[in-house]
């Protein structure tokens, strides 16, 4: 991910596909959907990456929204909140079986 004075590069925060969306207190709230793999486990290089990225998206302003489940998508909301920055987890019943 590319960093410009500890804000991501505007290029990059396109092509993961943010949008603005209004939150309940109102105005806009920038916001980032992350969904990705869930077989990673914390001190694994790729937990270490979706931690990282989930904090440099929260010190960015944004609000992250994962898949709700372990792995990378725990690591992401956990680096998120770490960094204090709004998380939610979404999740379905269509997964529950696996």
């Amino acid at each position: 991910m590319k960093r410009n004075g500890g804000r991501i590069n505007p290029t990059t925060r396109n092509r993961i596909g943010t949008r603005r969306v209004a939150p309940v207190s109102g105005g806009g709230v920038k916001t980032v959907a992350v969904f990705c793999g869930s077989l990673t486990s914390d001190g694994d290089p790729n937990y270490r990456d979706a931690r990282e990225l989930g904090r440099m998206l929260a010190e960015s302003g944004f609000q992250v929204i994962t898949g709700g489940y372990q792995g990378s998508m725990e690591a992401v909301s956990r680096g998120a909140r770490e960094a204090g920055g709004p998380t939610a987890g979404l999740t379905t019943e269509e997964f529950k079986d696996y």
